[in-house]
């Protein structure tokens, strides 16, 4: 998946107290749902409005340029002060879309997509028209320097304030929440927000992310275009999605073109005889799902049976343990092992017992008798054995 920079334009005028205070309380839910939804991408923070003693006189400034360091940007955020009065929102806007101000470092490279991100409490439009609403659907769309696609969000209260933003949406795609559920539950806000983000930077899914088969089966992917609103698939046919192993056993196997159906959906099969982890990329020309992976594993199970030998003193009790293990997957769990002594002075007693997570069955049992039991244990037709030898303590004296 292509990295997603997140540039965000925060209204510092005296106004938005409580919106700076839930957003500097809430980096860290900012983080996390960027983290689970395309780990590797940056945020930045530009502010507007502000006053400041005279420092920003209003004017769009850098507080933090983009960074994937949630510490450089929780200090940043701090120093966000509701201190102004004019807000100029589509001049920072244009700023930051047309790269006038190099130091934000957005990737504005050719055909790149991001998400940029405005908090205001005022309408969109002002009295400069050097930095107009037009402008700003302009470059939104693609039409600056190095066409990059920019898709606007906005954290804005409802009614005309909301009203004057709704045509950057509609221009870009992205969405508008309401400031009011902002200030009442920010975390929730920017989880939704980046969640959007993601559906509308990546027009297509891939499912599952993750699997686990047996050596010799086949595994099958289904790529999804989505819907910017609901997520679910669009009904476009003809989609071409290329889908290859990145890593892994299979990595060498040719490229492999699907086609979306009348639901938007394709579906890719692989059947591998190597056991290991192949990951899948379906990419629709440069605009790529999240990675999905498959592990295959063999289903050939080994059994050990532990203590080997041992010495044992009547009236005590000796415990064995069976260990299965499956080649290159995780421990056999609830499988059912087959104790039983098959000579010596306690034969024919014998148990079943089922391994425990770490492929583990165990299984005591008292010796009464002296001599040496030889003890087996058995799953399916793989079978180990073990010897153990009863006598009198050493101490003991018979009279």
């Amino acid at each position: 998946m292509p990295r997603v920079d997140i540039p965000i334009l925060m209204d510092e005028s005296g106004s938005m107290d409580a919106v700076l205070a839930g957003f500097q309380d809430n980096v860290d839910s900012l983080f996390t749902a960027m983290e689970d939804q395309f780990a590797g991408s940056r945020v930045g923070l530009v502010g507007f409005g502000a006053f400041n003693k005279g420092i920003h006189t209003t004017q769009a400034h850098v507080h933090q340029r983009l960074t994937d360091d949630m510490a450089l940007f929780q200090s940043a955020a701090d120093s966000l002060i509701a201190d102004g009065g004019r807000e100029p929102s589509c001049e920072a806007l244009i700023k930051v879309l047309e790269e006038e101000d190099d130091e934000l470092d957005v990737d504005l490279s050719e055909d790149n997509e991001f998400c940029v991100v405005l908090m205001t409490d005022e309408k969109s439009n002002h009295d400069d028209e050097n930095f107009t609403e037009a402008r700003a659907v302009a470059a939104l769309q693609g039409n600056n320097t190095a066409n990059a696609k920019g898709f606007f969000f906005g954290i804005v209260p409802k009614g005309p304030v909301m009203d004057s933003f709704k045509p950057l949406v509609e221009a870009s795609g992205g969405q508008l929440f309401d400031q009011d559920d902002f200030i009442n539950s920010p975390a929730s806000v920017l989880e939704h927000l980046v969640t959007k983000c993601n559906v509308a930077v990546n027009e297509i899914t891939i499912d599952p992310l993750t699997s686990q088969l047996e050596i010799g089966q086949e595994h099958e992917l289904t790529i999804r275009s989505i819907k910017e609103e609901s997520g679910l698939p669009v009904a476009d046919s003809g989609r071409r999605i290329t889908v290859k192993v990145v890593s892994g056993p299979e990595v060498g196997v040719a490229d492999v073109e699907v086609t979306t159906n009348d639901i938007g959906e394709a579906v890719y099969k692989l059947r591998s005889n190597k056991p290991g982890t192949n990951v899948f990329e379906a990419c629709q020309g440069n605009v790529c799902a999240k990675k999905a992976q498959a592990e295959w594993i063999s289903t050939e199970v080994e059994i050990e049976l532990s203590p080997p030998s041992d010495v044992r003193n009547i009236n005590t009790n000796v415990q064995l343990i069976a260990t299965l293990t499956l080649g290159g997957g995780s421990p056999p769990n609830g499988k059912s092992v087959a104790f039983d002594v098959i000579s010596g002075p306690h034969s024919r007693k014998e148990a079943i017992r089922s391994t425990d997570a770490a492929g583990k069955a165990k299984w005591s049992f008292k010796g009464k008798r002296m001599g040496t039991d030889e003890v087996v244990a058995c799953y399916d037709a793989e079978c180990v054995t073990s010897t153990v030898e009863w006598q009198f303590p050493a101490n003991v004296w018979l009279n």
